[in-house]
């Protein structure tokens, strides 16, 4: 999960290189845990689990 401009996210791998943003909607966190309150939206979605932040930078350059 990757927080970006106030609003956290993570990225759907689509394959062949190809990644959606997905916005996250965060509850409580503590421990390492973060309740995500939106995790049906994320059901049978093959999530980035590493490498997201590196994904993020990557998006924002090429927008900018």
């Amino acid at each position: 999960m990757v927080d970006f401009e106030g609003k956290n996210y993570v990225f759907e791998s689509l394959g062949n290189n190809k990644f959606q943003l997905l916005n996250v909607e965060v509850g409580e966190s503590g421990n390492e845990y973060v309740e995500v309150k939106n995790y049906s939206d994320f059901i049978n979605k093959s999530i980035v689990s590493k490498g997201a932040y590196a994904l993020l930078m990557a998006l924002k350059n090429k927008v900018e």
